[in-house]
């Protein structure tokens, strides 16, 4: 049995993020909206669901130690909301008829007692789980055992494999629903087309450009002028099938063969790497390309500052895995670096950040050729690269700055804990009405 583990913050929280596990240097976008939180004013907590490796050996009395945890939180549950907690047991009863994984669901239900002591111990008023599965439910269940309003984060992968009945109960009951991609947010209200669609909310995950944006570029313009050899494509993801790095190795090939100049450096690591190496052999490219395990944040920050242009070529894998808004073309874009990606506009996320000719060119997914001739035109029409460029840092200011989507994010949890009442969200086209404007419904126990 897992146990739930406070993560401290330093203050008595208002607000507790309920997490899969603590956050790591590799979660940049849950950590930068957690301290933009608490740098807007909000005090947060946040609560992670897995025990650390370190700690995952435990003996005898560790384990009895934490049922008894358990225990004793559910013995206070039942007594302070008797009535609340015997419907919720029955409810977690019925449920677990036709779940997948019964078991899975009273664990969960063993945790959201625990996170509900603490919850009360500490203040805190509202919860907000990231992902739509095991911290979702935790939060959901300790909604029905305590009454505290949740909400939570609902991201690409969890919605492609999320149980529809399961998380339109959550949908329901949660005061709203935040997803990070219009696509996304048109599937959340497919799923539970009964619901209010200003449960179902429209935020993009931000970057800080106050704090990084004027700095990188101008530090990348500075090292243009004093960098020599074939200009760089740079390419950073995880090396895995969603994110077609055979396609762009393939199109590097083309490149070649037309006689482009260029280097590719293809940073990340995963289970595909030597089908990789094998790859650029195949194509007789270990001149040009070349596979790094990801650096320390300064020398990456060293590879954009180079780079010419930043590709990604992410496709649908076979098993279904697909990405959302990849936060590595965030970066890319905030650092001024042309963009070329691939995606179908209407059907992938990525085509809400690069729109094709006006922040970035877009190819079809699984098309080197393609993806060659786009890479060949950022590097052989450098003014047209800079105007793209330049364009998408414009839309970066407007639609995903770091502080306007914690705002947002912000107010809608104010609304959820009571802390202010919200206007509705303004009427209008489809699209806007999922923004996040701060509104909150009443969601029914």
């Amino acid at each position: 049995m897992t146990r739930l583990r406070p993560q401290r913050s330093g203050a008595r929280a208002a607000v507790a993020y309920v997490l899969q596990r603590p956050p790591r240097p590799a979660d940049r976008r849950i950590l930068n909206e957690i301290r933009a939180m608490e740098r807007l004013g909000t005090r947060v907590q946040s609560f992670a669901l897995d025990v650390p490796e370190d700690e995952r050996m435990v003996g005898v009395a560790a384990r009895a130690r934490i049922m008894a945890a358990i225990l004793r939180a559910h013995w206070l549950a039942l007594r302070a909301m008797p009535r609340r907690y015997l419907r919720s047991l029955a409810t977690v009863a019925l449920w677990s008829i036709d779940s997948d994984d019964p078991l899975a669901l009273w664990r969960r239900f063993a945790r959201a007692a625990v996170l509900v002591e603490t919850c009360r111990a500490q203040d805190i008023r509202h919860l907000h789980a990231h992902v739509a599965q095991d911290p979702t439910s935790v939060a959901h269940l300790a909604h029905l055992l305590s009454g505290i309003s949740f909400s939570f984060t609902a991201h690409t992968r969890d919605i492609e494999a999320a149980n529809a009945e399961v998380i339109r109960r959550q949908i329901a009951a949660a005061e709203f629903t935040v997803t990070c991609t219009a696509r996304n947010a048109a599937q959340l209200r497919r799923m539970a087309a009964a619901i209010d669609v200003r449960k179902i909310r429209l935020i993009y995950h931000g970057v800080d450009l106050d704090t990084a944006a004027a700095a990188a570029v101008a530090t990348r313009a500075a090292a243009r002028t004093t960098s020599f050899g074939p200009p760089l494509i740079l390419s950073v993801g995880k090396l895995v099938p969603k994110n077609g790095h055979a396609d762009l190795i393939g199109a590097c090939a083309r490149l070649r063969d037309a006689e482009i100049s260029f280097r590719c450096v293809i940073v990340g690591s995963g289970p595909l790497h030597d089908a990789l190496v094998e790859e650029i052999r195949r194509h007789d490219l270990e001149a040009e390309v070349s596979l790094r395990e990801p650096p320390a944040q300064e020398e990456l920050d060293g590879l954009y500052r180079q780079a010419r242009l930043f590709a990604l070529a992410p496709r649908i894998a076979d098993d279904g895995d697909r990405d959302g808004i990849p936060g590595v073309i965030l970066e890319a874009m905030v650092r001024g670096v042309p963009v070329v990606a691939t995606g179908v506009p209407g059907i992938c996320g990525i085509s809400e950040l690069v729109h094709h000719e006006r922040t970035g060119l877009l190819a079809p997914p699984r098309d080197p050729a393609a993806i060659a001739v786009a890479m060949q035109r950022l590097l052989t029409e450098p003014a047209h690269a800079r105007v793209l460029a330049d364009q998408a840092r414009r839309l970066l200011r407007r639609d995903f700055n770091l502080w306007d989507t914690t705002r947002a994010l912000r107010d809608l949890i104010a609304c959820a804990a009571g802390d202010q009442i919200a206007p509705p969200a303004p009427a209008g086209a489809e699209g806007r009405e999922l923004r996040g404007e701060a509104c909150c419904t009443q969601a029914s126990e």
